[in-house]
């Protein structure tokens, strides 16, 4: 019969317990003689450093302890050492590790009615559930045996799979790696309590059936993912657009400016004809301060209507390409190069504005 340590039921004699497990391990052996060597020796390894295990708890050192109990485990995999394991990977912070020991502490734990076991059985289940409440649990199920799974990069086993696999909150990776199959990778989110099951399909490798999934994981592009990128003709309708709508601001504005600037010449010319209502032509030969002013007036108007005039002109050749590019550009369907329309493209350089003209009629 065995026994759960006493550090953890609080049993006023822990030697007991000690002692009781030597002896589930030599019930469990009572076919000895049968059994190899080697087999023997690492039960016996697992029970001294199941000991010191306890020891190292019953000092406060837990990563000794822990040490111990993982070294135990490794050797030989009893409901008490998963438990005691479990236990110390809860202290530590190791989560998924801790819920996932616990579970099998419960899982094969002792059937015994002793009341002692019962209430350290019900201490390991408030401890589980406790675990459990920070972390996710996945349930996989594969139509096929014997592949390997990966979460997050780590080989977890083959499939099937004995108990559900307990990861940290976040997005898991899940990957499946079996001969003659496709590799299979899944992305999947999980929160802290949730419980998922997931079912699993592999696609042999000569098959036509797409994969279960696209995953960013996967080497190469998929043909079936669509690609976002600007065409030509699009690029040509916002570009034409743009220059327009520039066009239309530039002449609007300066014209603005040359009816303010006129205004001021017609005020400033009427000043200087009632000044000099004498003199035929006031500003002629003449150094007046006024009419200089009202000569540079008139230079800034003029040049302003010049360049309103240039983009009033400009509005309308790339107003005009534009609607030529949106009517007769061949969009990605059309993509025989004969059925290509006739279309105009704006060109604007340092000194010149226009148009260019391309297709075929």
């Amino acid at each position: 019969m065995r026994c759960v340590p006493a550090e953890f039921v609080r049993r006023p004699k822990p030697l007991p317990c000690d002692l009781n497990l030597v002896a589930a391990f030599v019930l469990a052996s009572t076919t000895l003689h049968a059994a190899p060597t080697r087999t023997s020796s690492a039960r016996d390894q697992a029970i001294v450093h199941f000991n010191e295990g306890n020891e190292a708890f019953r000092r406060g050192d837990t990563h000794e302890a822990y040490r111990q109990y993982h070294t135990a485990w490794e050797l030989h995999r009893t409901f008490d050492i998963a438990c005691n394991l479990g236990r110390a990977e809860a202290e530590l912070g190791k989560l998924t590790q801790a819920a996932s020991h616990l579970a099998y502490c419960l899982d094969h734990f002792s059937s015994s009615p002793q009341r002692d076991l019962r209430a350290a059985r019900e201490r390991y289940s408030e401890l589980f559930d406790t675990v459990r409440a920070q972390v996710s649990s996945l349930t996989l199920q594969v139509d096929q045996s014997g592949a390997q799974v990966f979460v997050n990069g780590a080989n977890i086993g083959t499939t099937p799979l004995e108990r559900e696999v307990f990861v940290l909150p976040g997005t898991q990776v899940i990957e499946l790696e079996l001969d003659g199959f496709q590799r299979l990778t899944r992305e999947i989110p999980a929160s802290a309590g949730e419980r998922r099951s997931l079912e699993l399909h592999l696609v042999p490798l000569h098959s036509t059936e797409p994969l279960e999934a696209p995953s960013p994981h996967e080497a190469g592009p998929r043909n079936d993912v669509p690609t976002h990128r600007v065409d030509s003709r699009s690029l040509a309708l916002v570009s034409g657009a743009v220059l327009t709508a520039a066009g239309a601001g530039v002449g609007l504005g300066f014209y603005l400016q040359g009816a303010k600037l006129d205004d001021e010449a017609s005020v400033l010319r009427s000043r200087i004809e009632a000044e000099s209502a004498s003199t035929p032509n006031p500003c002629a030969g003449t150094a007046d301060p006024a009419c200089a002013r009202l000569n540079d007036t008139v230079d800034r108007r003029d040049h302003a209507w010049t360049t309103s005039t240039i983009g009033f002109v400009s509005m309308g050749v790339f107003g005009l390409g534009t609607l030529a590019t949106w009517l007769w550009w061949p969009t990605a369907a059309e993509t025989s190069p004969a059925a290509r329309l006739p279309a105009f493209m704006p060109v604007v350089t340092g000194d010149h504005v226009g148009a260019t003209f391309n297709g075929t009629l």
